[in-house]
């Protein structure tokens, strides 16, 4: 096993465990939010603007999680990524740039 795709499993594993955990800071935010009964229209306000943000980044970190979730599928038994537009491997040097990397580098400049 090349130890630069170990690395990247690694990094996509840590990403996952980083991107659950904020979701779970960011749901107990969304909790306070809502029990904070905010009594004058200002204070009203404020939370629907903060529920709003949580929802945002709720989603955002649910799109990432996706992410990582796919580029972990596309990982084979030997740690290599095939490119979803040619079949060759994905060079270790761009997933460990990149680790949700679909493509290699000659597919992705030709994309731009």
């Amino acid at each position: 096993m090349n130890a630069m795709h170990g690395e990247v499993r690694q990094q996509l594993l840590h990403r996952r465990k980083t991107l659950l955990a904020l979701r779970d800071l960011h749901r107990l935010a969304a909790e306070a939010v809502e029990d904070s009964g905010a009594p004058e229209w200002v204070d009203r306000a404020v939370a629907l603007e903060e529920k709003q943000m949580i929802a945002r980044l709720d989603a955002l970190e649910r799109w990432a999680l996706h992410e990582v979730d796919q580029a972990l599928e596309r990982l084979r038994p030997d740690d290599t990524v095939q490119c979803e537009a040619c079949g060759a491997t994905v060079e270790p040097e761009r997933l460990h740039a990149l680790p949700e990397a679909r493509r290699c580098l000659c597919c992705a400049a030709r994309t731009r």
